[in-house]
């Protein structure tokens, strides 16, 4: 299954957060990789204390989704970003981008 990512952001505490449309990963924390769900937000974040680049997570957050559920997160031309630097967008953009007409 392949599930378009509604939007990347920073929280409060400079956490990298993906909110996914229209699925929760509550059980993420099993697959013991720093990922986590916040059902406040309905999005996966990450550990804040470990030392990686927001890139790095957010490579992890999708592998782990992956993994655990099955699950391909997706960016799309209608992903938005909030908070985080151009280099950054441009990146996770073209990590995994399909064609939207999927969405």
């Amino acid at each position: 299954m392949t599930i378009m990512i509604n939007s990347i952001f920073l929280n409060e505490k400079g956490v990298l957060c993906v909110k996914p449309k229209g699925i929760s990963f509550n059980m993420i924390y099993r697959s013991a990789t720093g990922v986590h769900w916040d059902n406040k937000e309905k999005c996966l974040i990450h550990n804040p204390s470990a030392n990686w680049d927001h890139m790095q997570w957010f490579k992890q957050m999708v592998s782990a989704v992956k993994e655990e559920y099955g699950v391909t997160l997706v960016v799309t031309g209608k992903t938005s970003f909030y908070g985080i630097d151009n280099t950054t967008v441009k990146a996770i953009k073209n990590l995994s981008q399909p064609d939207d007409s999927e969405f």
